[in-house]
């Protein structure tokens, strides 16, 4: 499990895990639900029943979310 930070500072621990731009997070995640993948807000929880289509698709998925918050 894992989650992305959107943030400056280096996350040591919890508490200092933060964004600091906490709407570039949602933006990320809506995006990514608009391309058929589901990250909640919280943490990211893999799995090992994939195929290689679901990570084709999480990539681009990936890829359209980054652009979305990059401008």
């Amino acid at each position: 499990m894992f989650d992305i930070f959107f943030t400056s500072s280096q996350c040591r621990d919890y508490r200092s895990a933060k964004h600091d731009v906490p709407a570039r997070n949602a933006t990320y995640n809506a995006t990514l639900r608009q391309h058929r993948i589901f990250k909640s807000p919280g943490k990211l929880y893999l799995s090992l029943a994939i195929a290689a289509e679901d990570l084709e698709q999480t990539k681009a998925a990936v890829e359209h979310a980054v652009r979305s918050i990059s401008l």
